[in-house]
């Protein structure tokens, strides 16, 4: 019987234990292996496994087919991703559609693979922590409250959306000195991505 990724459960069952929600969606689910955290929620589950292959709890509503194709009609209380953004070959598209599911103030997880130097065929992206902090922050998300998690073979970022306007004309080598305040750590020029400071290991 296959297993959740490691790591991914631990970092799941920090968010659901930290934040309040009632309604999540999981975005990319694979076979649902992360439901289980979940089972007093209402999930809305979206991912391309046949309906057909998959046990579906009470609890979970299921569209099967492409995220950025999915049709959705409300936001949430929350939002989640575990194991797919390394997949997307356009990764603010993705973040996009992924922060677009809930409005400000609702708690979000994302959880994505250490980096490393192999090639593995459907990997198109490798993210460090900070590299993935970067990327949503210029998304326009404030990272400041955000918790960072290394637990086994998964990296996460999880906390409450809180936008802002990024400074797009302004994105050149002094960006991140000027968006310092937007890391959840005092951020420099050139830090340490693989290693930021406060990162929480389960």
């Amino acid at each position: 019987m296959a297993e959740p990724v490691p790591g991914t459960t631990e970092i799941l069952m920090y968010f659901r234990n930290h934040y309040a929600f009632s309604t999540i969606v999981d975005i990319g689910c694979g076979a649902g292996l992360l439901w289980p955290p979940l089972k007093d929620k209402a999930v809305t589950a979206v991912g391309l496994n046949p309906r057909a292959s998959l046990q579906l709890p009470s609890n979970v509503t299921y569209h099967e087919g492409d995220f950025f194709l999915w049709k959705r009609e409300r936001q949430f209380d929350a939002v989640f991703s575990s194991h797919v953004i390394e997949h997307i070959q356009n990764t603010r598209n993705f973040l996009k559609a992924f922060f677009e599911c809930i409005p400000d103030g609702k708690p979000w997880c994302l959880i994505w693979p250490p980096p490393k130097k192999e090639i593995v065929p459907g990997h198109y992206h490798v993210f460090s922590l900070g590299i993935m902090l970067y990327n949503v922050i210029r998304m326009g998300i404030d990272c400041r409250y955000v918790d960072i998690f290394r637990c086994k073979y998964s990296l996460a970022l999880s906390g409450l959306k809180k936008s802002f306007v990024f400074p797009e004309a302004n994105d050149g080598p002094s960006i991140i000195d000027q968006l310092s305040d937007r890391f959840p750590f005092k951020a420099t020029n050139a830090f340490d991505g693989d290693n930021p400071p406060g990162v929480i290991k389960l």
